[in-house]
């Protein structure tokens, strides 16, 4: 619709700004890796997306076309920097038997957020114009830019030492240093054979004694809520 109607460039054209996006998207990802090498995967996506909030609020000028093409090669890499790391920083936030729910949750999260704003930028770009439209998306970016820069731990670690309280609960395990059991459990359970076998576990009430140690920190039923 910008280049067509706005600009009234020919058809072909519509091509030339898809590559220009394309172009800018393959840079920044070639170059992720030597970024992630130098700085943390937080910088990493947090520089992508405010250089995707800046290009946004640079569209509502409504700029020429050696120009557009320029806000969307950079466009392409604002967005390359905030997908590229993305598997990563899944990965390191969960155990690998849960890798498959969490990368589930996020590809519908990402989906569900781009499917409203296609909607809001149709709708705005009919409605009130395209400058209003890269206004109103520009703003979006720069609101979820700020929450991600807010609540996204720094320094963030992989490693966190931290301090576990006692606890009761159930939950499979088996029978080691972490996970004690009352003195006359034995006792009451003479009988009691683990269904899985000894090296795969059993169920039952256990207790964690009060601990303090170091180890790559991810929410579990052991740490339910992040380390201060």
């Amino acid at each position: 619709i910008y280049v067509r109607d706005y600009l009234g460039r020919i058809e072909s054209d519509i091509a030339w700004a898809i590559a220009a996006t394309g172009t800018g998207s393959m840079i920044a990802a070639l170059l992720v890796p030597t970024m992630l090498a130098r700085w943390e995967i937080r910088n990493v996506m947090l520089g992508g997306s405010l250089l995707l909030t800046v290009s946004l609020l640079i569209g509502q000028l409504m700029v020429p076309w050696p120009l557009f093409l320029v806000l969307w090669c950079f466009i392409g890499a604002g967005l390359a920097m905030v997908q590229t790391p993305v598997g990563s920083l899944v990965r390191r936030s969960c155990h690998e038997s849960d890798s498959a729910a969490y990368f589930s949750a996020n590809f519908s999260l990402s989906h569900f957020c781009w499917f409203g704003s296609y909607l809001l930028a149709g709708y705005v770009g009919s409605a009130y114009g395209l400058a209003d439209a890269f206004l109103i998306l520009g703003l979006i970016a720069a609101a979820a830019v700020t929450l991600a820069w807010w609540i996204y731990p720094n320094p963030d670690p992989v490693e966190i030492e931290h301090t576990h309280e006692e606890i009761v609960h159930s939950h499979h395990h088996v029978h080691d240093d972490e996970h004690h059991h009352p003195d006359d459990y034995h006792e009451l359970h003479e009988d009691h054979e683990d269904p899985l076998g000894a090296e795969q576990g059993h169920r039952h009430k256990h207790k964690h004694r009060p601990a303090t140690h170091k180890h790559p920190y991810v929410i579990d039923r052991h740490h339910p809520r992040w380390a201060s």
